[in-house]
């Protein structure tokens, strides 16, 4: 309605300046002097006119450009939502566009601090609260991932490397706002000792976390140095193995051997033994004998 009014306002004013003559003619006597003056105004009226068109023509150009501009102008659209990454000193992050990129490990940006809510098939930013962002984690040599966690509230979940099926690999998923997604790292412990056994057919072992010697598993080939009442592994050399020897019928303990680095080897009731102060990985071999 507004560029309608523009153009037709100029047309208006032609109009009026037109009607200039005529009603000047109106008003005039058959002397000679008025004669002049009805000449002199005719002229006036008509430069008046010409001007007019010309102002009305500019007129109508402006408008028209106005609303040339006014249908060019773009329409406003909502600012992409960010990811911010905050990182320790140990971690690095390497973005990816599409899911499709993350599981090829293509097209990646590295060392990224900022990000951006994306389809993930498409990788085309999003601000509708569908969007998503695709990363992995590279950890420096002796750490591993402590935690991964998004500002509470902008996103719907979090998926680990078992969801996205990458190692390493994670997924924000319906980000609704700007987040900062936080990945800390800590120490990564030491192995475990491990205490191998090996064993003739004649014999088996059943192996305890505890000195308890309770929920015991059979046919043990491995076990974990532990802490003797709470069951936990150790790798601080104070870890202990506490095992049972199960015979076959008619056979007995012919020996046992083991290698490896540990304090003592204790017998504390038939067939049951423990291995304490564990400070290197055992092999323990068993061997078994016709009962005499």
């Amino acid at each position: 309605m507004k560029n309608t009014l523009r153009k037709l306002l100029p047309l208006f004013l032609v109009l009026a300046l037109l009607c200039l003559p005529v009603l000047a003619s109106c008003g005039t006597t058959g002397t000679t002097a008025e004669t002049t003056t009805e000449a002199d105004d005719a002229v006036t009226a008509e430069a008046i006119t010409t001007e007019a068109l010309t102002t009305a023509a500019d007129a109508e150009t402006e408008a028209t450009t106005a609303a040339d501009a006014d249908a060019d102008e773009p329409e406003t659209t909502a600012d992409p939502f960010t990811v911010t990454f905050s990182l320790d000193e140990h971690v690095t992050v390497t973005v990816y566009a599409k899911q499709s990129d993350m599981e090829s490990g293509e097209n990646g940006t590295e060392n990224a601090t900022v990000a951006y809510a994306r389809d993930g098939d498409s990788g085309e930013i999003l601000s509708d609260g569908n969007g998503q962002v695709n990363f992995t984690v590279a950890v420096d040599e002796g750490y591993i991932i402590d935690d991964i966690t998004a500002t509470e509230g902008t996103y719907k979940n979090v998926k680990d490397p078992k969801d996205t099926a990458v190692e390493n690999g994670y997924r924000v998923t319906k980000i609704t706002s700007d987040t900062t997604v936080t990945v800390t790292t800590k120490v990564k412990p030491a192995d475990p000792f491990t205490v191998t056994f090996v064993t003739d057919a004649n014999v088996s072992i059943t192996v305890y976390n505890t000195q308890a010697l309770t929920d015991g598993a059979e046919n043990a080939t491995v076990a974990y140095a532990r802490d003797g009442d709470s069951g936990e592994i150790l790798v601080d050399g104070n870890g202990q193995v506490n095992f049972v020897l199960v015979f076959a019928d008619g056979y007995e303990l012919d020996g046992m051997e083991i290698e490896g680095t540990y304090k003592n080897n204790k017998s504390i009731a038939e067939n049951t033994y423990r291995v304490t102060k564990i400070e290197s990985n055992l092999t323990v071999t068993i061997t078994a004998k016709a009962s005499a």
